[in-house]
């Protein structure tokens, strides 16, 4: 959208063609919409030792105890983690974001918390998968998978037995292999 203002001064204005006018036309433009923050400060294949925003720590679940360093933002609260690329040891591999509210480069504005309604409005062509020993459904794209809050123990899934509401609760960037 572009605005156009006009000042009228009050005061006589001659142009150099020499006709008289009492209105400049002032073109302004809005501001550029701000992008989402998505510059996560980090990518994989960056040196793990380079990077403030990142704090060794160790992650337990269900599956065992893993060695992980923990994601913090510009203000310093933890939005996710990162394992260490099995191939380059010290260079960051896989990145998992899992605070609500938090999105990720190319997440076109999806965001930890949102719905598998909002993730196929966002991505249509977006399948996803059952992972058949973690009961974990993931929708993947090419460069990103999001994991829903929804069991299941078969690799294939049809996507319409997943309800709209059901939640993303971690969006996954994965390193290039």
């Amino acid at each position: 959208m572009t605005l156009l203002l006009t000042a009228c001064s009050g005061e006589e204005t001659t142009t150099s063609s020499g006709s008289e006018t009492d209105e400049a036309a002032v073109v302004v433009e809005p501001p550029a919409p701000k992008p989402e923050a998505t510059d996560l400060g980090i990518k994989a294949g960056d040196v793990i030792a380079d990077n403030e925003r990142l704090q060794a720590g160790e992650l337990r679940s269900g599956e065992g105890e893993f060695d992980v360093f923990y994601l913090k933002n510009e203000a310093g609260q933890r939005i996710g983690y990162v394992i260490e690329d099995f191939d380059a040891p010290g260079k960051v591999g896989d990145i998992f974001i899992t605070n609500a509210g938090s999105t990720a480069p190319g997440a076109k504005g999806i965001k930890v918390g949102q719905s598998w309604a909002d993730l196929q409005a966002a991505f249509p062509d977006i399948e996803a998968y059952g992972s058949e020993v973690e009961s974990r459904t993931y929708a993947i794209t090419d460069e990103l998978s999001f994991r829903l809050s929804v069991m299941n123990n078969q690799y294939e899934v049809e996507e319409s037995t997943i309800p709209a509401d059901t939640k993303i609760t971690e969006i996954l960037i994965k390193a290039p292999r």
